[in-house]
């Protein structure tokens, strides 16, 4: 179930600057902050692929990944359009957003209603249905090649680095005993 995180102080206030972002349940038993405002941009130019360092994974392997921070780290260091996006956005409470893991892509492809339904409430919220149906991981699966979450099929794919799909900034959330949730 989607939800609302307001900055302290900022409950009920849908303005953009009055809230931390949306709260999503990923099917590991995470949960995932996803900022709303989104831009179709190219994983890695292929100019820089060689810049990426990460071989690549398999979609299992890339489907268990429970931290996005450092291969978003790696992807911005090498120059990804996608990565220095995300990056822009930081929590006050949880810190600096990055691109998805491929679960939690395509739980926003799956959830992809219900986050726009509470986007629509938020003055200044971008709404995932204007832009492109997939959205980009923070893998790579091949040297050409990385995972987005295809939210026409509801599968993951191994796309071309240069192809436009979704930036979408995601912390994903400590569930831990003293953690959020």
């Amino acid at each position: 179930m989607a939800r609302i995180i307001y900055k302290n102080g900022c409950e009920g206030q849908n303005r953009l600057e009055c809230i931390e972002g949306i709260e999503i349940d990923l099917l590991n038993g995470q949960k995932a902050l996803i900022y709303p405002k989104y831009s179709n941009e190219e994983l890695l130019d292929l100019k820089d692929r060689d810049r990426w360092l990460d071989a690549g994974i398999s979609e299992i392997a890339a489907l268990r990944l429970r931290d996005n921070q450092a291969a978003t780290a790696a992807l911005l260091e090498a120059g990804s359009p996608a990565a220095r996006f995300v990056t822009k956005f930081t929590s006050e409470r949880f810190g600096r957003f990055g691109l998805p893991t491929l679960l939690a892509a395509m739980e926003i492809t799956e959830q992809e209603g219900e986050i726009d339904k509470l986007a629509r409430e938020i003055d200044g919220a971008d709404l995932l249905e204007d832009f492109s149906s997939s959205v980009w991981s923070c893998s790579r699966c091949n040297p050409n090649g990385g995972w987005v979450a295809d939210g026409v099929y509801g599968c993951a794919n191994g796309v071309y680095l240069g192809n436009r799909y979704v930036a979408a900034p995601l912390v994903l959330l400590d569930t831990t005993a003293d953690g959020v949730a």
